[in-house]
């Protein structure tokens, strides 16, 4: 039997959980480091993501590298400094670029050349990476593990042991491959930051363990939207972890590349997590001229939670992108309750503003739950003529406005003039 046979049974025995025809083959010579040619899976990796024990032992017994990674290397999909997803249409940031230099100067030129290659190369990654989106899910579920689209765990980006057996779940695992060596803090800033995946998934004695083993609580995980591990455990309403978190030292305001965490707890309505955040001192109406938490409150409809920063001193004049306000907010998305709540505490300018569109606001808040009516408005503005025929078969009411003001006919007119 040749190497790339003795492999594949490998990782045939593995897949079954044969510990003892894993300890034969590995004591007969085959690499416990060599990958399998067809899938780019590393023995290790495969066998966290089962979640069997004994032969992750066994694997790491007979030199598997811990820091190892599954899957075939490709470009990543997200960069924190530059983001090629906001280029409308087809044409490639390149392409943009080079038109817009058209009359500048060569040396301006020369410049943009080699910057829009290489912004490019991630735009058509992400193209491929698109269009096997079914078999890289497919993929990943061969390997033991089911992960969901957020984090992207899948074929194309390489994985360590250590963030399959998180995300999977598997305690005892984690921490035998912790005490090999496993890095807790990535220097790469595309790769998984194993602190962040034990927070989103709950993982409350993992978090122990990671931070145990000098996990930067801090350590912001790129390839999930920037998020902190504090930010994600607020995000999916991790309330122990993120007690377990400030007690280790996370900023409290560290929540994605985007929002802190206050606001995501306030748009969420996460009470509890309101409370611990804002016992550690932290400003309630930071940062000031952005998305505050009581502005994320009162948008999502929160009703409690806009009593309680209200409360605790949330400023309800505050302002975010110039003219909005927590009011103008409630107002313009219907949130009676929060509106006629906050409308006498605001300036009177911005109360002038709620009067006129607290009505308007909670029609379109009664339209939006129609989801009928919005689905087939939908498909009229975006030319699905199938679908817009079974609703009519349905009975659908044709004259029905919509959440934005519009029937179906007028944004399928909208449709036509845009072809």
């Amino acid at each position: 039997m040749n190497a790339e046979n003795k492999t594949e049974r490998l990782f045939e025995a593995i897949q079954s959980s044969d510990v003892e025809q894993v300890n034969q083959l590995l004591d007969s010579g085959v690499d416990a480091n060599r990958k399998n040619y067809s899938r780019g899976q590393h023995p290790l990796v495969l066998a966290s993501s089962i979640g069997n024990l004994d032969i992750v032992e066994a694997l790491l017994e007979a030199g598997a590298n811990v820091n190892a990674k599954s899957g075939i290397a490709k470009s990543p999909k997200f960069n924190p400094t530059i983001s090629v997803s906001s280029v409308p249409g087809n044409a490639s940031l390149g392409e943009m670029i080079s038109e817009a230099l058209e009359d500048a100067p060569d040396q301006a030129k020369g410049f943009f050349a080699g910057f829009t290659q290489f912004v490019d190369a991630f735009s058509d990654e992400n193209s491929i990476s698109s269009a096997g989106t079914n078999e890289q899910q497919n993929s990943s579920q061969d390997e033991g593990v089911e992960f969901d689209e957020e984090e992207n765990f899948d074929e194309e980006e390489e994985k360590t042991a250590l963030i399959v057996a998180i995300a999977s779940g598997h305690v005892e695992i984690v921490k035998t491959l912790l005490k090999a060596g496993a890095e807790v803090n990535p220097n790469t800033w595309h790769d998984s930051v194993p602190l962040v995946v034990a927070a989103k998934h709950g993982q409350l004695e993992i978090v122990h363990a990671l931070i145990s083993a000098g996990a930067e609580v801090n350590k912001p995980g790129w390839d999930c939207g920037g998020y902190t591990p504090l930010g994600m455990a607020v995000e999916h309403g991790q309330v122990e972890i993120v007690r377990v978190l400030l007690e280790a030292g996370a900023n409290p305001l560290g929540g994605d590349s985007e929002t802190t965490s206050l606001a995501i707890a306030a748009v969420h309505g996460y009470i509890e997590i309101m409370q611990l955040l804002l016992k550690t001192g932290v400003d309630i109406n930071y940062p000031k001229g952005s998305y505050t938490a009581l502005i994320g409150a009162a948008n999502n409809g929160q009703f409690k939670m806009v009593q309680m920063l209200v409360e605790a001193g949330a400023d309800v004049n505050a302002w975010y992108e110039g003219s909005n306000t927590p009011l103008r907010y409630a107002a313009y998305n219907g949130h009676r309750e929060i509106h006629d709540y906050l409308y006498p505490l605001g300036a009177e300018d911005i109360r002038k503003y709620g009067e006129r569109e607290i009505e308007k606001g909670v029609k379109k808040k009664e339209r939006l739950q129609k989801k009928d009516v919005e689905d087939f408005i939908d498909a009229a503005m975006f030319g699905k003529v199938e679908a817009v025929k079974a609703a009519i078969e349905k009975e659908i009411d044709i004259n029905a406005i919509g959440s934005n003001g519009e029937t179906a006919l007028m944004y399928a007119a909208h449709y036509v003039l845009f072809l």
